[in-house]
């Protein structure tokens, strides 16, 4: 089973597409699956290009981890589908209306496997809960029970905030 991850941009050491890259080639050897990394330069055009060749080529991979960097994933699909590519998304998904316009109506859109995102507005949640209670175990806080670290107004500690 040959597997491409198309990324925005791999980056240097420790970036977070050069760690992920690395998760899946452990995971890939591990499973006996071909991966291959393919970077999209943080440039849209290069992306679509790239995801273009690699769909276009006359042995396409069997799957496509797919990061919907700038929507790409919109055009991407359809070139997926043509091939016979099934293409996963991660990272970043499609919204409802991108997922409407890649699709005929009342269709699944071809190709397209599902996703798998991070929810950011939930994990950024969790991280506050995470700080505030250390604070509060550490002792930085007013009388109040409000972190002293916290030298903003925030929302997440008080409650009329204005950011």
């Amino acid at each position: 089973m040959k597997v491409v991850f198309l990324t925005p941009h791999v980056g240097g050491e420790g970036s977070f597409y050069e760690i992920f890259s690395d998760c899946l080639g452990v995971a890939a050897r591990q499973l006996g699956v071909a991966l291959e990394v393919v970077d999209g330069d943080k440039q849209r055009a290069s992306m679509l290009a790239r995801g273009r060749e690699v769909l276009e080529d006359p042995t396409p991979p069997d799957y496509l981890l797919l990061v919907n960097y700038m929507n790409v994933g919109q055009d991407l699909l359809p070139v997926s589908a043509a091939a016979g590519v099934g293409t996963f998304l991660v990272v970043e998904g499609m919204g409802r209306d991108e997922r409407i316009a890649a699709s005929e109506p009342g269709q699944a859109i071809k190709g397209y496997l599902g996703e798998i995102v991070p929810d950011d507005a939930e994990a950024g949640g969790i991280l506050a809960e995470i700080l505030t209670s250390q604070a509060r175990q550490r002792g930085l806080v007013d009388g109040n029970g409000i972190p002293t670290c916290c030298s903003h107004w925030c929302g997440s500690c008080r409650p009329n905030c204005r950011i």
